[in-house]
């Protein structure tokens, strides 16, 4: 079904609407179009970033890990431990010690010469603390229990499962040298098994300060976190975020490593994940959403309250359109659709503007006022003609009517019924005093009561003694109704309602008011034989009535109703054939001294 929109107000108020719509989709567009794009390259950025320092600790480790591997591959070196461990005397094993050391110590000065905190050191479960990098050839000792001994507990705890696998973990602990005890170091466990026996003899240890890796730990964003852990073994190495074990301890797809998007602790983060490859090492970075959309965010709310003051300006415009030219529009239209209804006592127009609209609107309640005068005049004339009409009718008597009666008269004298005679000569009189003598426009219920009565007591001596029946409620009695409105409907009734007029005739008449409504209801009612719908137009048209008292027809007591009255009062027929005919008149109200309308 096609939809149609007939108010240009509507229109409008959609069309600003749609506009608003349109507007908010661009926005929502964009806003999503920039959010993505910035989003992707925020990530592209922190990833590249991430990758950059990743390369460069690679490069880092790949040296420590190059040392490492120089001494697990040293011949000197695994001879010395390997007789250091076989060896029963201790004049054998300080011997070896101390070859040992001098062999430790020129290899580890060369590999870490540019690190000189580092730590390198080896260990053997029944030798203990075999070489450690911080003292001098000079000051050698064999005996360094509280090193040998946190030494044996992390390695024990290291390769509990795995005692006799070759291989490596990485940890960060305090520092093994006594002189900087609470330095925090990233060590590397290298076991190395014997070739023979199966069985780790002895352990390489490499330690650097955390101080020195920290610029490949920490995120070029302050607002990014990082965890780095082991891949092995899902240890951490390192992290900025205070919350990491809860962090990983609660989130169970915490070291999955797709990039995507994660919710902790009421705050959104991107979790991406950057590979270290020569340890084996996995980076997680927790960008804050915020950070990333902080700005676009800002300027989002700002551009949504420039959305919602231009909603307003909108809502202004619209109530300035409203007042100054949908309003006037909608009252010409409102007053255009009653005038087309006949309506044309209208008020001038409210509209005081200056404008096309304010001058269509004067011209339009001008023409209107001219046309409602022309209009009241036409009425006034029209009423006065008709009042004439009625004036002229109601002064005449019909011939036939005044034979008939008087041939009454004659006939009752001649029956010797003198007083039945007088009555009727007194009810022609009453009849030929109120039509010729009175000139008042209306007259009280009980005047025109009395009329009726008379003009029915002649008929009834013409006729026969039919019966006639009026209920006139005594609070009826002073309100007061137009000369000679029921009269022509009784006079109908005679003429038309029936084939023979009897004694079972019966015409009755009844008054009832309607006090909320202020109307007058009259109801004429016979028991004829009813009247056809074609006789009933072709009387309802009949101006006159040539058979009557004085000629006045039904056409012409509709038309006095109309004129005097208008809307709502009315003449209505209720006809059923063979049942009889019923009046229903709707007058207005009228106390003595009331006028029409």
């Amino acid at each position: 079904m096609k939809f149609k929109v007939k108010k240009i107000q509507t229109k409008l108020l959609l069309s600003y609407g749609l506009l608003l719509l349109v507007i908010c989709a661009i926005f929502s567009i964009l806003y999503l179009v920039s959010r993505n794009t910035i989003q992707n390259a925020a990530i592209e950025s922190s990833r590249y970033t991430a990758e950059v320092k990743g390369e460069k600790l690679n490069t880092e480790i790949d040296y420590l890990l190059t040392v490492r591997d120089q001494i697990y591959n040293n011949s000197s070196v695994n001879k010395y431990v390997n007789a250091m461990i076989s060896s029963s005397d201790s004049w054998s094993s300080h011997y070896f010690y101390s070859k040992l050391n001098t062999a430790m110590y020129d290899l580890t000065q060369i590999l870490i010469q540019d690190s000189k905190d580092s730590e390198v050191m080896l260990y053997s479960p029944g030798q203990g603390l075999m070489y450690y990098s911080w003292t001098s050839l000079n000051s050698l000792s064999v005996s360094n229990d509280s090193t040998a001994e946190g030494i044996g507990k992390n390695i024990a705890a290291l390769y509990e499962n795995v005692p006799s696998a070759d291989m490596s973990y990485e940890r960060i602990g305090k520092s093994y040298n006594p002189s900087h005890p609470d330095e925090l170091y990233l060590y590397f466990y290298q076991a190395h098994r014997n070739p023979y026996s199966g069985e780790n003899n002895y352990y390489i240890i490499l330690g650097v300060p955390v101080k020195s890796m920290r610029q490949y730990f920490i995120p070029a964003d302050q607002n990014e976190d990082i965890i780095i852990y082991t891949a092995s073994d899902n240890t951490m190495l390192y992290s900025n975020f205070e919350q990491a074990q809860e962090f990983l301890a609660q989130s169970d797809d915490a070291l999955s490593c797709p990039e995507q998007h994660i919710f902790y602790d009421g705050i959104s983060y991107i979790k991406l994940c950057t590979p270290i490859a020569s340890t084996g090492w996995m980076q997680i970075q927790l960008i804050p959403l915020q950070s990333i959309l902080g700005d676009l965010n800002y300027w989002s709310c700002l551009i949504t309250l420039a959305l919602a003051g231009l909603a307003v300006v909108l809502a202004v415009v619209c109530m300035y359109l409203n007042r100054n030219i949908f309003y006037p529009i909608k009252q010409l239209d409102r007053d255009i659709q009653l005038v087309k209804q006949g309506k044309t006592d209208l008020l001038s127009s409210p509209v005081e503007t200056g404008d096309e609209i304010g001058r269509l609107s004067v011209e339009f309640y001008d023409m209107i006022q001219q046309l409602h005068l022309l209009q009241q005049q036409m009425l006034l004339k029209e009423k006065q003609k008709r009042n004439l009409e009625m004036e002229a009718l109601q002064a005449q008597i019909n011939p036939h009517f005044m034979y008939n009666t008087i041939g009454s008269i004659k006939m009752l004298l001649r029956l010797n019924k003198p007083e039945l005679a007088a009555s009727s000569l007194s009810a022609l009189v009453d009849i030929l005093k109120h039509t010729i003598s009175r000139s008042d426009e209306t007259i009280s219920l009980e005047e025109e009561i009395h009329i009726l009565k008379s003009y029915i007591y002649i008929q009834q001596r013409r006729y026969s003694d039919f019966q006639f029946e009026i209920a006139l409620p005594d609070e009826l009695k002073e309100y007061h109704m137009m000369r000679f409105i029921i009269q022509p409907f009784i006079e109908n009734s005679l003429l038309h309602g029936y084939e023979e007029i009897d004694s079972h005739t019966k015409i009755s008449v009844s008054f009832e008011a309607d006090w909320e409504k202020q109307w007058l209801m009259v109801s004429i009612q016979d028991n004829g034989c009813g009247i056809s719908p074609e006789r009933l137009r072709e009387i309802m048209t009949q101006k006159q009535n040539h058979r009557g008292l004085n000629g006045i027809g039904v056409k012409n007591i509709i038309d006095r109703i109309r004129l005097n009255y208008g809307e709502p009062y009315s003449v209505k027929f209720d006809s059923v054939m063979k049942q009889g005919t019923t009046v229903r008149l709707t007058l207005p109200l009228l106390k003595g001294g009331d006028s029409a309308k």
